[in-house]
């Protein structure tokens, strides 16, 4: 299920390929002609991912990689993501989506088109709030794309109960998180998946 106007999109029950497909350059005839493209070919610039350590971002980045697209991952511990995600086409940057700093040294050459921005959390910490994960990084990720002319912007999401009166901070930062960037002005997807399971 797809729904779709021209500067944004928001999807439901997406998979893997389809994700990635939505990362291909817009000049293409049709998201059903993604499929058939030699993504490298048109694709000249980097890809930014937050949460490539996740499942869902683990997942997407290994789609990505087969699609010959180049990514850059914005993670916390560059020596414990390397093991585990670090390839041939990934680059790796030191950052959190709290620390704009990091965020501005992950664009600063210019070099990244599309931001895909899935760090999320489930529970609370000392050190990270809902607040401050999701709609604070959010933010922070969509004001540093602005001023570093990334062109899209893609977020994953929940969907159940997620909206702006909801009881749980969870959702309510979710729904504010999602307020940012349709207000962003960039050219932007947000995905709003069932659930999501898997082998890892």
């Amino acid at each position: 299920m797809l729904r779709a106007s021209p500067r944004n999109r928001c999807a439901a029950h997406i998979p893997l390929k389809t994700y990635a497909s939505l990362l291909a350059p817009r000049h293409l005839a049709s998201e059903a002609f993604y499929f058939a493209v030699n993504f490298e070919t048109f694709y000249k610039k980097m890809i930014l991912l937050t949460g490539a350590t996740g499942f869902v971002g683990g997942n997407l980045l290994k789609e990505m990689l087969k699609q010959g697209l180049q990514v850059r991952c914005l993670v916390r511990n560059p020596s414990r993501a390397e093991e585990a995600i670090k390839q041939p086409g990934v680059e790796l940057v030191q950052g959190d989506v709290t620390d704009k700093d990091s965020i501005v040294k992950a664009l600063a050459d210019g070099k990244i088109d599309t931001s895909v921005h899935l760090v999320g959390i489930l529970t609370e910490t000392r050190k990270a709030s809902f607040k401050t994960i999701h709609t604070e990084g959010t933010r922070n990720m969509v004001e540093t794309c602005k001023q570093k002319n990334v062109k899209r912007f893609i977020h994953n999401k929940c969907p159940f109960g997620t909206r702006a009166n909801a009881r749980s901070e969870y959702h309510k930062t979710k729904w504010e998180a999602e307020e940012i960037i349709r207000s962003s002005g960039l050219d932007y997807t947000i995905f709003r998946p069932s659930v999501l399971f898997g082998k890892e």
